[in-house]
């Protein structure tokens, strides 16, 4: 059955700028000028809870939500317009990990992530990759020569890690051994462009 959601305001009805449905059965709705809301279905007589973020949530200061997903733990994370949260596993709110304080920090906007089993890769709207380790639960941070979004992160052959940038090239990234190797046109003649849209390792690696 259709349920309406009620996001009418003093000047007309909120946006919703994209819809992730997680695999815990969790939907998230992005605002376009900011904000939230999550849907929750009870298991039981599968009524659903509504949570708009701008009312209840330690979050209503975050801006646009980007990217939401769920790990291989059960936690979800929110990419946000002004910074990074968590909601662990078993909790029903979530928590900033990083934010853009009062005086204007400088912690970016978080646009893409990565996870493989060892990490989870976040990128940034001004080129830094923070890197979340799962077993010792510490992030550190690598700043990348793009200065630039890194809207694009995907596992290639081994550990590395494809970093695309939106118009500075790409690297190739170690996490092991902290080694990069970038690839622009400067460099690379013959790649024409360094406008890079994604990649993927095929079935021969």
């Amino acid at each position: 059955y259709f349920l309406r959601v009620s996001g009418k305001t003093a000047t007309g009805y909120e946006k919703i700028n994209d819809v992730w449905v997680l695999e815990n059965g969790v939907v998230w709705c992005s605002l376009k000028k900011g904000g939230y809301y999550k849907i929750l279905t009870d298991n039981l007589d599968k009524s659903l809870t509504i949570i708009n973020s701008t009312k209840t949530s330690t979050l209503k200061n975050s801006g646009q939500i980007n990217q939401v997903f769920l790990d291989a733990a059960g936690n979800t994370w929110i990419l946000a317009q002004h910074g990074l949260a968590r909601q662990i596993s078993g909790e029903t709110t979530p928590s900033p990990v990083f934010k853009v304080n009062s005086e204007k920090s400088n912690i970016s906007s978080f646009i893409s992530y990565l996870e493989t089993s060892k990490n989870i890769f976040f990128g940034t709207d001004k080129g830094v990759l923070w890197i979340y380790d799962k077993f010792d639960k510490f992030f550190r941070k690598i700043d990348t020569d793009f200065k630039t979004g890194i809207y694009n992160l995907q596992l290639i052959s081994g550990e590395r890690v494809f970093v695309g940038s939106r118009d500075k090239g790409f690297m190739l990234f170690n996490p092991a051994s902290d080694k990069s190797d970038y690839y622009n046109k400067n460099k690379y003649p013959q790649m024409k462009s360094d406008n890079i849209f994604g990649a993927f390792s095929d079935d021969s690696g």
